[in-house]
């Protein structure tokens, strides 16, 4: 379900929204969402200094989320990170969730590079799954919420860390 489609359910179902319009909702939410990533989401531990060593290799560097672009660049730019990234986008922009590759294909088009020439970084099962069956080098990212899927992430990416 969208954001659009929840709000619209939002106004049907409880009798305290029936009175707001779905833009109304939205607007809320979006202000609560932009607060938490303002105020309270981190990166991953360490992940900073990976990425700077990286860059300072030459290594072209892009997000690829479901979060949407301007939240992404509120929470790089609070971690001093938005300058590390060449290319930042997100599935509402590319049209396709990480059920598909596209993403992960835009991302690679945008820097320039072959399929076979990226890795991806990805700390969900079900998009590293997409990012190995499309063939790109998938690198899972193992933490606490990803916990129960190691010998799935095992199997099925190419490499798993399990810190930056």
């Amino acid at each position: 379900m969208r954001l659009e489609q929840s709000a619209q359910y939002f106004i049907d179902t409880y009798e305290q929204f029936s009175k707001l319009t779905v833009r109304e909702i939205l607007d809320y939410w979006w202000r609560k969402i932009e607060n938490e990533y303002r105020t309270n989401i981190k990166i991953k531990a360490n992940a900073d200094k990976f990425v700077s060593k990286i860059r300072s290799l030459g290594v072209k560097t892009a997000i690829a989320s479901v979060t949407d672009t301007p939240l992404i660049k509120i929470a790089m730019d609070k971690q001093n990170m938005l300058s590390q990234f060449d290319y930042i986008t997100c599935t509402r922009e590319v049209g396709y969730n990480k059920k598909q590759p596209n993403i992960y294909i835009a991302c690679a088009e945008k820097l320039g590079f072959d399929i076979c020439d990226c890795a991806v970084f990805e700390d969900s099962l079900y998009a590293a799954k997409t990012a190995r069956n499309a063939n790109f080098y998938t690198i899972g990212v193992y933490d606490k919420y990803t916990s129960g899927d190691l010998d799935e992430f095992r199997a099925i990416c190419d490499r798993v860390i399990f810190s930056w």
